[in-house]
């Protein structure tokens, strides 16, 4: 089951980063961040060695949620992040406000948290949900990064919710030249 599961996820993320390629996987990384990044990765495996170390065997009520919680994780993870990736690619720097990132600006990590949580779920133990929630990229310099796209884009976005109020309060008028006023 685990095989099944991990094994389809790997190629579903090949297939998904030739059609949608993550930019942020594709750049010049430092050995040590390589290796932090690798150690991250290999956090996936603690489910399979708990499995196969001790023999677990799941109940099929088990599995079957197992199964669901991955399903749902996996859509998760890579909707939001395809979506990410064409609206960035039609309107770069613009903060996304539709569709999976309506409510919420997380869903890839939300849904990578079940992938781990299912997994835990299979391999019956609590440590694969907590090298899932460990793994994510606490990396200073991105987190930096992050803090200043979120602040520029938070201006827009506030920028662009007041011209709609305005709109919604007055009418537009039209100027000489024909801009709106």
């Amino acid at each position: 089951m685990y095989l099944a599961l991990h094994g389809t996820f790997g190629l579903l993320w090949v297939w998904k980063s030739r059609i949608f390629p993550d930019k942020s996987w594709e750049r010049q990384a430092s050995p040590g961040y390589g290796l932090v990044i690798w150690f991250g990765l290999m956090l996936y495996w603690i489910a399979l060695w708990l499995i196969t170390s001790g023999g677990v065997q799941a109940p099929t009520g088990l599995v079957a949620l197992t199964i669901s919680l991955f399903v749902i994780g996996v859509f998760l993870r890579f909707t939001t992040d395809m979506q990410k990736h064409t609206a960035l690619t039609l309107q770069p720097e613009r903060l996304i406000t539709t569709g999976m990132l309506a409510r919420s600006r997380n869903l890839d990590y939300f849904g990578e948290l079940l992938i781990y949580l299912a997994l835990g779920l299979l391999a019956m133990h609590w440590l694969p949900p907590l090298a899932g929630a460990c793994s994510f990229d606490h990396h200073p310099a991105r987190a930096q990064r992050d803090a200043r796209r979120v602040e520029h884009l938070d201006r827009g976005l506030r920028h662009h919710r007041l011209g709609q109020q305005r709109r919604l309060i007055r009418p537009a008028v039209l100027g000489r030249d024909g801009d709106h006023q």
